[in-house]
């Protein structure tokens, strides 16, 4: 599956570091995906609203496979983006 993603970085300092929009097949379009510093690293939080007393993810992926290739796509581009700014100061 061909995943494009977009990123859009945010303040330093702050566990939410950037986020994404994705386009799978050049077809359907995701946004708001967040890239969050966790305990254990980078991973990404598919948006959610809130319902009552917790948070319903609006839209994930179905399989493991799938979340994986969404995951690589965004923090791939998160890093890509982060080296550019960083060569830049």
């Amino acid at each position: 599956m061909k995943i494009k993603s977009y990123i859009k970085m945010v303040q330093e300092g702050q566990c939410l570091k950037a986020i994404a929009d994705i386009v799978l097949e050049d077809s359907f379009v995701i946004r708001g995906i967040r890239v969050v510093e966790g305990k254990n690293g980078l991973f990404i939080s598919f948006p959610a609203k809130r319902i009552d007393d917790e948070f319903v993810d609006i839209c994930f992926a179905r399989t493991p496979e799938l979340r994986e290739k969404i995951r690589d796509s965004v923090l791939n581009e998160y890093e890509k983006i982060l080296a550019k700014e960083n060569n830049k100061k």
